[in-house]
């Protein structure tokens, strides 16, 4: 009994200090902590607001998660252009957050720049960037190319979406629905 109540206290111990034993814990731990809190300070000062509302902060939060990893990578491996690339990334973040936290858009343009696709989307060609260094040594007209191929893929995602919605098995309210229209 001794030895489950030793083992016990030193489990806690070891729980309660792992980010300073596994500092490489706080790149993830950081953006748990910091998500609660947002997520906790915007429910307590908005009980009342539509789903709506939740689920767009909820969707821009995680680009919080994404900022953490891009800062990770970018003072692992300082090139310049993934700092600018980090630091555009964290802006837009910012931005997002700020203006799904604060209600200050329409809900339905809210709903469009929040939306898990431009969310995904964002990630995706910040994450490719960052990591891949297509950037390092790009000069003006590699870096137009680059934008033109990242609209490319905006092109693709969507349309890969809009094949996967009408793709989509429908619930059975809608089919119920478009069986009673016929």
């Amino acid at each position: 009994m001794i030895s489950f109540l030793q083992d016990t206290l030193l489990n806690f111990v070891e729980l309660i200090y792992a980010p300073v034993i596994y500092p490489e814990i706080l790149w993830i731990l950081v953006p748990v902590i910091l998500t609660v809190w947002v997520m906790e300070l915007y429910f307590t000062k908005n009980p009342r607001k539509g789903i709506d509302h939740h689920v767009s902060l909820e969707n821009s939060v995680f680009l919080i998660f994404v900022s953490f990893n891009l800062i990770k990578r970018t003072l692992r491996d300082y090139i310049p252009a993934n700092l600018f690339i980090t630091s555009l990334f964290i802006i837009v973040t910012l931005i997002i957050t700020a203006l799904d936290f604060t209600h200050r858009l329409p809900l339905k343009t809210k709903h469009g720049l929040s939306s898990k696709f431009i969310i995904g989307y964002l990630s995706y060609v910040a994450i490719v960037l960052v990591y891949s260094g297509m950037l390092v040594f790009a000069e003006i007209p590699q870096v137009i190319s680059i934008a033109a191929s990242a609209f490319m893929v905006f092109i693709l995602f969507a349309a890969i979406g809009r094949i996967y919605k009408f793709l989509q098995l429908k619930s059975y309210e809608e089919l119920e629905y478009f069986k009673k229209k016929k």
